[in-house]
């Protein structure tokens, strides 16, 4: 490990690159665009270039990710201006033009191209630098240019298009006085780590780190490429597979490229010599009964009369490449050879392609035959939702960990003398020292009767109508009154056990009063966590309201 890893950046070219375009963009006459894009390979020290401009610069740098949608970006943006990110997306995108132009400061965003192929993305973005007037530095792989090219209101407002340069002989010297302090490295390894980096300024960096520990294994104060011998360098290329052999050893030729070369030119009207792999009496040709070997069936003919409609292009792709069958499998019955990460043809039919929203009828419309209100109400919803849910996980975890943390301390107490508490159950009021809040742990109880009800409801009546005998019907309605049910098909359980207060010695009577007593059973248990806070020096308590309604 490299004990004296560099505490700067080393200056080289695509950094003077970057701060010139900065300087253009923040310096540029009034009227001209103010995007500018800075595009090229991975690993040409793009990134490491724009940070150093931004932090020179002051610059807002925000670095895009692929599962992002447009809020995360506002609200990501909103995080690095420090401000903290409240409301919709329009008020978010407000609050983003606002900032830049009372800052005047430019807005660095690189890995553009997870938003360049989306649509609302660019848009976004649109927005941003029509509503700021801002500087804006785009930064990407090589093909964004081609990505924006179909963008033609985003593509016309870009000022200065920035390839990314390769690493150089004098860059990589740069790199070497940072990663390698108190090392010589000499010119003709330098030369050696440049060809094998094709451009990458990571692959230099990565050389010169392995270049500097070995050096320090070594005891070396000087590395030229004699010295450095016969040792691997990193050059980006997948290591070989094992039990291939060394790489000068036995090489394989090409299927459709070798050519025996020893034997000289073939002589005119004799046929080329056979290929090493392709030769032998072994070898037989593949058949229809393989299980390796899938034939295409041609899709059935339409009705005399009528056009067979083509299928839509995400199920044609799930006929045209199929998964094919292992042809190795001894018992003949060939597995798919499928992955669990890869979509099933169901998933692939059911996606919703780009540029198209499902409605409520399962229908695709596009976006362009939607109104523009209609969006927006999808958008407000789709906020709503998705604030509504982090709310509601938010009260579940706060709920768990009050109940969790009251038990705990419900033992705790307990623990003061030797005694052990069974169950969570029961109600419990916790108070502050100064009496000024009060926690209570509620347990409420569902009650519900089982068959004795019913054998209840006979006493009573066998009562009631002895009782009532020749008296008007309404004394009997009384009575039936408390065993109807509510508008949800439920006894009341209140109406029903009232009727144990009633002061009646008759025999029958106390059986069916015992029979409702037997036929009462708790249906379930809930718990409720209530927080009051004192009214004034009173000693009146008023909850604090965890639900939308009382909030």
């Amino acid at each position: 490990m490299n004990p004296c890893a560099p505490n700067r950046i080393a200056a080289i070219s695509s950094l003077d690159l970057v701060a010139v375009v900065m300087e253009k963009l923040l310096h540029r006459q009034d009227g001209l665009p103010g995007l500018a894009v800075y595009y090229g390979p991975s690993g040409w020290g793009k990134t490491t270039a724009t940070l150093a401009v931004a932090n020179r610069t002051r610059a807002y740098y925000v670095q895009l990710r692929s599962s992002w949608a447009r809020k995360d970006l506002l609200e990501k943006i909103l995080q690095e201006m420090g401000i903290r990110p409240v409301g919709r997306t329009t008020q978010l995108l407000d609050q983003i033009c606002e900032q830049l132009v009372a800052s005047r400061r430019p807005l660095v965003l690189d890995e553009f191209d997870y938003a360049a192929t989306r649509d609302v993305m660019i848009e976004l973005v649109r927005d941003i630098y029509e509503g700021s007037q801002s500087s804006l530095l785009l930064v990407g792989e090589e093909r964004l240019p081609h990505k924006l090219k179909r963008h033609e209101r985003f593509h016309g407002r870009v000022l200065s298009w920035l390839p990314a340069a390769p690493v150089s002989h004098d860059d990589a010297r740069r790199l070497a006085d940072s990663y390698c302090p108190d090392i010589r490295v000499a010119d003709d390894l330098l030369a050696q780590l440049v060809a094998l980096a094709h451009g990458s300024v990571r692959r230099v960096s990565v050389n010169l780190v392995n270049v500097y520990d070995t050096a320090l294994v070594e005891g070396w104060d000087e590395v030229d490429r004699a010295q450095w011998g016969e040792r691997p360098l990193y050059t980006g290329d997948a290591p070989r597979r094992r039990g291939r052999g060394r790489p000068d050893e036995h090489p394989e030729p090409h299927p459709r490229r070798w050519r025996d070369r020893t034997a000289g030119p073939a002589e005119p009207g004799t046929a080329p010599p056979a290929h090493p792999r392709r030769a032998g009496a072994g070898r037989r040709p593949r058949r229809r009964t393989d299980p390796g070997c899938r034939r295409r069936r041609r899709p059935a003919a339409a009705p005399a009369g009528q056009l067979r409609d083509p299928p839509p292009y995400w199920h044609r792709r799930a006929v045209q490449h199929p998964y094919r069958r292992l042809p190795g499998d001894l018992a003949g019955n060939a597995h798919p050879r499928r992955t669990d990460n890869e979509p099933t043809t169901e998933q692939t039919m059911n996606a919703i392609p780009h540029g198209y929203k499902q409605d409520a009828k399962g229908r695709l419309i596009p976006l362009e035959a939607i109104k523009p209100i209609d969006l927006a109400r999808d958008e407000l919803v789709d906020d709503i939702v998705e604030r509504a849910r982090a709310l509601s996980q938010a009260l579940a975890a706060f709920k768990a960990g009050v109940f969790a943390d009251i038990g705990a301390f419900i033992e705790l107490s307990a623990e003061r003398y030797d005694a052990r508490v069974g169950g969570a159950k029961g109600n419990v009021s916790l108070v502050g020292f100064d009496g000024r809040y009060k926690v209570q742990r509620a347990v409420q109880d569902t009650l519900t009767f089982d068959e004795g009800l019913q054998a209840a409801k006979a006493l009573i009546d066998e009562c009631v109508h002895e009782w009532t005998a020749g008296a008007r019907s309404e004394i009997r309605a009384l009575i039936n009154d408390a065993f109807n049910v509510d508008k949800e098909g439920k006894i009341s359980t209140g109406r029903i056990l009232s009727l144990r207060r009633l002061d009646i010695h008759d025999t029958k009577w106390q059986r069916a009063m015992d029979a409702l007593n037997d036929s009462v059973r708790v249906q379930c248990s809930r718990s409720y966590i209530r927080v009051y806070e004192r009214i004034g020096d009173s000693d009146q308590y008023r909850p604090i309201p965890l639900d939308i309604a009382g909030a």
